[in-house]
């Protein structure tokens, strides 16, 4: 698995497997072709599309290496669900 573009929460998921797939984000060197977005759309990110940087997309952990190993791939993170910030009165 190609490792070096997941960022340090998404390897940590990886090391603790939970069973079904990751939400994930990519983030692009660059924006994609039509056929790129094809591509990418075959592959669960329904937000694909030529003006788009970062998209959006849940995957079996399995396909994350392959997709890590594309040259138009920056970064793979771990999608995390922020907490609201409560405060006391």
């Amino acid at each position: 698995m190609s490792g070096a573009k997941y960022d340090a929460a998404l390897s940590l998921a990886l090391a603790r497997p939970q069973g079904g797939n990751v939400e994930v984000s990519v983030r692009l060197r660059s924006p994609l072709t039509a056929d790129e977005v094809t591509a990418f759309q075959r592959l669960g990110f329904a937000d694909a599309d030529t003006r788009r940087r970062v998209l959006f997309g849940a995957l079996p952990p399995d396909a994350l290496g392959g997709l890590a190993k594309l040259d138009k791939v920056a970064q793979l993170s771990l999608v995390q669900k922020m907490a609201p910030n409560i405060q006391k009165l």
